[in-house]
């Protein structure tokens, strides 16, 4: 039987035969691959008081996520997942989903986390980096990001919530930390407004002007992007790719012609950049500095949403 990463048993006194479970877990954790195991074991304690499990949870590997989630699994797929761990939990009426993303890095799990979040709203309590609702909150530590969301409209839900939210958190290690975003200048940029992108997916949702998949990200090349304050409630939005080499980047830069969308057109050439723009004035800038490369998007309008 599946198990959540946060048990609802409740504690009793070991028996011998809960000493060799004990012996048989061990040897399993020994023999499996770290990747398979599930959130570290925590206190077989409720988060709260009353609150049970509804049903048995239930486990979806990567390239199955599209089973759970009504569309959006292919960006959990691009950023790097490798399951998806649901549990429900009851009290009476109220009723609580918990959805635990097991990723393959810490930049992978920060990477969706930023991507659900969008403008963080922390709430107050919760001991990991998270952002959240009355009804939803996202969390994201280590390799893990998860979603608790209340299917309950009763105000005293947000004490359970965080009460789980803590009690699956504080089992997961730290991890290393995420060093992609501090590829992304300071200066004038808008709080919140960070992203990493891995794919084609990511680089639509911050700059709806490429086809395919321009920039060659995938593996361990990354992407960082962010809004940028260009002058009295205008906003343009910046990405940066750091590549292998200096011929990685070339190469995507003398490439960039031909994934631009074709509603823009080349207006501006060099060794180092190229300017690209449509016919309502939106502007597309590439500048290369060695195996870096630095796009600039900007709208027609340019007022910050």
């Amino acid at each position: 039987m599946r198990t959540c990463p946060v048990p609802l048993r409740m504690q009793r006194n070991p028996t011998i035969l809960d000493s060799m479970k004990t012996r048989i877990l061990l040897v399993m954790t020994f023999l499996l691959p770290a990747v398979f195991l599930a959130v570290p074991a925590q206190s077989e304690v409720p988060f709260a008081p009353g609150w049970t499990e509804a049903q048995e949870p239930q486990v979806f590997p990567k390239g199955r996520l599209y089973d759970y989630i009504d569309g959006g699994a292919e960006l959990y797929e691009e950023f790097g997942v490798i399951k998806l761990t649901v549990c429900q939990y009851q009290k009476e009426q109220d009723e609580l989903e918990l959805l635990v993303y097991d990723m393959e890095s810490p930049d992978a799990a920060l990477g969706i986390y930023l991507m659900q979040a969008g403008t963080e709203r922390p709430i107050a309590g919760i001991v990991a980096r998270n952002s959240g609702s009355s009804s939803q909150v996202n969390a994201v530590r280590g390799k893990s990001f998860i979603q608790i969301t209340s299917l309950s409209s009763s105000p005293a839900m947000q004490e359970p919530t965080i009460a789980l939210c803590n009690q699956v958190m504080a089992a997961v290690p730290e991890g290393k930390p995420v060093s992609l975003l501090t590829m992304l200048p300071r200066d004038r940029l808008v709080a919140g407004s960070e992203r990493l992108v891995h794919g084609p997916l990511a680089v639509r949702q911050v700059m709806r002007v490429f086809r395919a998949n321009p920039l060659e990200l995938g593996g361990s090349i990354w992407g960082a992007a962010a809004k940028y304050r260009i002058g009295t409630g205008a906003v343009e939005t910046r990405l940066q790719v750091t590549y292998a080499d200096t011929s990685a980047a070339r190469t995507v830069f003398a490439n960039l012609e031909q994934v631009v969308d074709s509603s823009f057109s080349l207006k501006a050439s060099s060794t180092a950049s190229r300017t690209f723009e449509d016919r309502t004035g939106n502007r597309l800038t590439a500048v290369i500095d060695g195996k870096h490369l630095i796009l600039a998007y900007r709208s027609g309008t340019a007022i910050e949403n």
